[in-house]
């Protein structure tokens, strides 16, 4: 995840601002997608943090890999077949 983060420790304000100017800007690139800003919270000061997630509008169309976990839903049962001999089957090579 691409992150853009607008930081001030003490003017809150002047982010506000460059975040009014910065977003529309940015999100009129074709190239570009633009999440929303999220306010981070300041570590005890008067500012403000934010955070903006931006993407290639080119990753948005082929998004990353899921990884799935299957469980067996029939049961632990054995087929007779393999119940006898135990010996397991090599799963095909992956492609």
């Amino acid at each position: 995840m691409v992150q853009l983060r607008l930081m001030h420790t003490t003017d809150a304000a002047r982010v506000a601002e460059v975040l009014d100017i910065l977003l529309p800007w940015i999100a009129q690139c074709p190239d570009l997608i633009v999440g929303d800003p999220v306010e981070l919270g300041t570590r005890g000061g008067t500012g403000s943090r934010v955070a903006v997630e931006v993407i290639p509008a080119s990753r948005a169309a082929r998004p990353e890999p899921v990884r799935v976990r299957a469980e067996r839903v029939d049961g632990d049962e054995r087929s007779p077949a393999r119940r006898r001999t135990g010996s397991r089957r090599a799963l095909p090579p992956g492609r």
